[in-house]
């Protein structure tokens, strides 16, 4: 149905249109970016959004390898950010990944990508991060359970694993082997978002069949 089809396209147009107005390319201390990437938010006490984000070499000339920054940045509207410096630095990155624990500290993630590593920080403040362990694993994503507990997830051979950690990061115990159920192989990247109490949803990669680039 030519007609049916047609409307349906422009709709899709109208709504593509619609969101292109609405969305805008947060800056950082005024200016954009290009070589902020991978940002993770956190709400802080006051209703302000804290971003921490790692900055590559995409715009520039790739220089020798060296241990990688990782930033923090804090806005009131979440589109203009304040630099307030550098959280963390460690060799490897990026993908950093932030929660905040029950008692209002900061534990950071940070994957070491070539060594299938990720190192584990904590801050009072979350500006500066201190490591207290480390654990064999891909891109990382903390959250936490519904009873406080930090969890940590992560992408291994057979799908996406989760971790549970009694004390706030220092050591590690399995909870899940594979929390996918169904075809698992090939994800990656993690990402999680509590609806409520009870609920979270989870969004990641997956890679196509004989894809052969590292998630």
């Amino acid at each position: 149905d030519l007609y049916k089809d047609g409307l349906q396209r422009k709709k899709f147009l109208n709504s593509m249109e619609m969101l292109k107005e609405k969305v805008e390319v947060f800056k950082l201390d005024g200016e954009i970016v290009g070589d902020a990437v991978d940002p993770d938010l956190i709400v802080t006490d006051d209703g302000r959004l804290r971003l921490y984000y790692y900055v590559g070499m995409f715009t520039r000339p790739v220089a020798d390898k060296k241990p990688a920054d990782f930033f923090s940045a804090i806005s009131d509207d979440g589109i203009n950010f304040k630099v307030e410096g550098v959280v963390a630095t460690v060799a490897g990155g990026p993908d950093p990944t932030v929660v905040r624990r029950q008692d209002g500290t900061y534990l950071l993630a940070i994957p070491q990508a070539e060594r299938m590593n990720i190192e584990i920080l904590e801050s009072f403040d979350g500006k500066s991060f201190q490591k207290i362990s480390s654990l064999k694993g891909g891109i990382p994503e903390l959250t936490l359970s519904e009873k406080g507990e930090v969890e940590i997830l992560f992408q291994d051979s057979d799908g996406i694993i989760k971790l549970r950690s009694p004390d706030g990061g220092r050591t590690w115990k399995n909870a899940t082997n594979n929390i996918l159920k169904g075809a698992s192989i090939g994800v990656a990247s993690p990402s999680i978002i509590r609806i409520d109490d009870k609920k979270r949803t989870m969004f990641y990669f997956k890679a196509l069949k004989g894809c052969t680039t590292p998630p």
